[in-house]
């Protein structure tokens, strides 16, 4: 976060393209380098050096991509990454991201994966993208660095992968996607409504833009379930939730401090649930941009690695939430989430096995302002979209989601009644 506020305050003041901005960004990230991982969400546990003061060794690495965002959008390129190799046989590939050391986790288990990158320094400053045979940049969309492609080298070792750079091309220019994808992200609500009326959604529209078929939601993540013991998580069921959101998301005022995409009744919705079921276990994940639920029995805010997250998201019955990274994380092992949305339209981000709760009011106001992730476009304090959303509507929908689960929920005090299951 001070790295992000840091780099935002030198390319505001232009020091950033001098020696002197340049050397004050290394040094900063080389202290974070440094620095014992403390969790936040999203975060990632601790990974190699991602700066290297050489040019990258790319004798057995084919192709290099570029990632940003949070954690969500590392974990649908992910599985982009994942169906290309799928498609076109082995490589191997580097990553550039914007969080190296979640790249590094969440990429670590495919065998092709060889380094994650700082983007910043590397690929937008050293422009090491030059020394690939084909780099890409994977967003919401594809973008080949066409300046910088070895097409001899390329069709040599993947002739496959020529053709689908050829498909990639002929999408752009055949779907009115050159404009978009320039004026990124100003257009992304324009993108998200042209990929819902062409049957497509975030998780595989690229998959369609490159010609291959989305291998499904389930991702391979590390998930160690022994790290549930040291929570008290292992033999119980329980539900989690979270309400925060990415403290490194970038508007053009600077860095998001408040979201319009938090729901503001999750404390009135698991009182509803308890009506139910009182011995309800409900387990709160969240980092630095959470408020803690009333109502939760277990607090873990600032208390999780990515690593133990993804552990206690995979025990989990359910997961509630707003439209964040964890839910893209929970569909990643398989755990059904109850997500509310707002600004965000769920016919393009939610999942079909989900319980997508649309705004009863308004939304779908995502990028139609330059601010829209921290300020109401229609000044509406609170947003309308989440607030007017009844917490009934989300209860009744989780509950019926319960009612089908034919085991037990734990409470905090131990007992349990009929309920639910995993």
């Amino acid at each position: 976060m001070f790295r992000a506020l840091f780099r935002a305050l030198l390319m505001g003041t232009g020091l950033h393209r001098s020696r002197f901005g340049t050397l004050l960004l290394q040094t900063v990230h080389a202290f974070r380098q440094a620095r014992p991982s403390v969790y936040a969400m999203p975060g990632a546990d601790a990974g190699p050096s991602s700066r290297p003061t050489e040019l990258p060794d790319t004798s057995d690495v084919l192709a290099a991509f570029k990632i940003g965002g949070g954690v969500g959008d590392h974990l649908i390129a992910a599985r982009y990454i994942r169906d290309l190799v799928a498609a076109v046989g082995d490589f191997r590939f580097d990553i550039y991201s914007s969080r190296p050391e979640t790249a590094t986790w969440i990429f670590g288990g495919m065998p092709q994966f060889n380094r994650s990158y700082d983007e910043y320094f590397c690929w937008s400053g050293n422009k090491y993208y030059n020394q690939y045979a084909v780099s890409m940049w994977v967003s919401q969309f594809i973008v080949l660095y066409y300046d910088s492609i070895k097409w001899v080298t390329l069709n040599s070792r993947s002739p496959r992968l020529v053709r689908i750079c050829e498909f990639i091309d002929r999408f752009r220019n055949a779907r009115d996607m050159n404009e978009i994808i320039h004026a990124h992200p100003r257009l992304d609500g324009l993108l998200g409504t042209k990929a819902v009326f062409m049957n497509l959604n975030r998780h595989n529209f690229a998959h369609a833009m490159s010609g291959i078929p989305y291998g499904g939601h389930l991702y391979s993540l590390p998930v160690d379930a022994t790290l549930r013991e040291k929570f008290g998580l292992q033999s119980r069921p329980y539900v989690t939730i979270h309400n925060g959101f990415d403290s490194e998301f970038q508007t053009a005022y600077g860095f998001a401090h408040q979201s319009t995409k938090i729901y503001p009744h999750f404390g009135t919705v698991l009182s509803l649930l308890r009506a139910r079921y009182p011995d309800l276990f409900v387990v709160q994940l969240g980092s630095t941009t959470s408020r803690r639920i009333e109502g939760v029995d277990m607090a873990l805010l600032n208390k999780t690695t990515l690593g133990d997250a993804t552990a206690i998201l995979a025990g989990s019955t359910l997961h509630i939430d707003n439209e964040s990274g964890l839910v893209h994380l929970a569909a990643c092992i398989g755990t059904v989430s109850c997500v509310v949305f707002g600004p965000t339209p769920p016919a393009y981000f939610g999942y079909e096995r989900n319980i997508n709760i649309a705004p009863h009011v308004c939304g779908g106001c995502w990028w139609t302002t330059k601010d829209w992730m921290t300020h109401c476009p229609r000044g509406f304090e609170p947003p309308v979209c989440l607030s007017e959303t009844p917490p009934q509507a989300v209860a009744d929908a989780i509950l019926a989601f319960l009612d089908a689960r034919p085991v037990e929920v734990a409470s905090a005090s131990g007992a349990s009644l009929p309920a639910m299951a995993k």
